[in-house]
């Protein structure tokens, strides 16, 4: 029985290296696969047969998922261009020689956001917060995230250098690492200062309410996944296999290009089932410290360099790799799940200073 398998194995194998190398049409390395199993060993699922390490299956991954995570542009300003933007938020007559470089309470909320085509609401904070040093700089922002406002100022204190040109998606990965519920569709930073005033303002890839309202579902969404997952018994180790499961059969990543705002969070892949990576990689970590586990997003970039995100995972006390996105897309559900660094650096690499080590290959393939 064991030779009648390997032969069946082999055969699989042959009929997929010439397919690939033939350059014959008959599709993707899946489609290839399919076909191959229903020729030789029918009866059996494709991915007894899936070969992790096949070059081809890796380039359709990589392919499928580009440009699925992104980090907002930024962009200083100059004194013109401030006074452009504060005409146009706050009021007419604005100069930068006769008037306060913070905002009047009566005007505060009543314009739209830096860019005109996302409407805003939110309040805008006054001046009086200090920075002296990056944690206060980390702290401030993430609260501005947390209310959602569109504009934050702020005064640099006790001789701290602050460069924003050279820390703010840095800061603002780190805040989405730590909270993706607030930490997510910001798509542009502009700041203007003068000596050690800063005015920064934001603007994000959705209205404000939308967003606001988006936010505060998210949670209730987390709650209803985590009742269908029934996590109370479970093993550590049955938990993310569970949590990966569920993410696997009910998101879908989406098919149209561009992806649509909402589909870089974990709202849209716990409310709408569509998510790109950085999507299931924010539901990942909310289902998973829900479950009182440590979870951590990754980012970093692909062999072809596009830019992606994926989750680390605490099981019983071990670091391990986790990328529920590629786990749905390959169809098979566990070849990114509980792998080690080695495995991972096949298909990318990242800032290894960022994250903890994952040596740990027990549950490698």
């Amino acid at each position: 029985m064991a030779g009648k398998y390997w032969k069946v194995v082999s055969a699989i194998f042959v009929l997929v290296i010439l397919f690939n190398c033939s350059g014959c049409s008959i599709g993707t390395s899946d489609e290839v696969l399919a076909s191959a199993v229903s020729q030789f060993a029918t009866g059996e699922t494709t991915d007894r047969f899936t070969i992790s390490d096949h070059e081809q299956i890796i380039n359709d991954q990589m392919e499928l998922f580009m440009t699925a995570y992104y980090l907002p542009d930024e962009k200083e300003l100059s004194d013109d261009e401030y006074i452009d933007l504060m005409r146009r938020l706050f009021d007419p007559s604005f100069d930068l020689d006769t008037d306060q470089t913070e905002p009047t309470q009566s005007t505060i909320g009543s314009e739209t956001s830096p860019s005109d085509t996302v409407e805003t609401s939110a309040d805008i904070t006054l001046l009086g917060d200090t920075v002296s040093s990056r944690d206060d700089f980390k702290r401030i922002l993430h609260r501005t995230l947390i209310n959602t406002e569109t504009s934050v100022e702020f005064k640099v204190v006790n001789g701290y250098r602050l460069d924003l040109s050279d820390c703010i998606n840095d800061v603002y990965d780190e805040i989405e690492r730590e909270d993706p519920i607030n930490g997510s569709c910001v798509e542009q930073w502009q700041w203007w200062s003068r000596g050690n005033n800063y005015s920064l303002f934001i603007t994000y890839k959705l209205d404000v309410d939308v967003l606001i309202d988006m936010k505060n579902s998210t949670q209730d969404l987390v709650d209803e996944a985590i009742a269908q997952i029934h996590p109370s018994g479970k093993t550590q180790y049955e938990i993310v296999d569970a949590i990966n499961d569920y993410l696997c059969e009910t998101v879908e990543y989406p098919d149209q290009k561009p992806y649509a705002p909402v589909e870089y969070t974990a709202y849209g892949a716990l409310n709408n089932g569509s998510a790109v990576c950085l999507g299931y990689a924010g539901a990942t970590k909310l289902l998973l410290a829900a479950c009182g586990m440590e979870c951590d997003i990754e980012s970093g970039e692909c062999n072809d360099g596009e830019l992606h995100a994926w989750n680390l995972v605490k099981v019983d006390g071990v670091w391990y790799q986790l990328d529920v996105c590629w786990d749905d897309g390959s169809r098979v559900r566990h070849k990114y799940f509980l792998v080690d660094d080695d495995y991972m650096h096949k298909t990318r690499h990242w800032d290894e200073t960022n994250y903890p080590v994952c040596s740990d290959d027990r549950y490698v393939a």
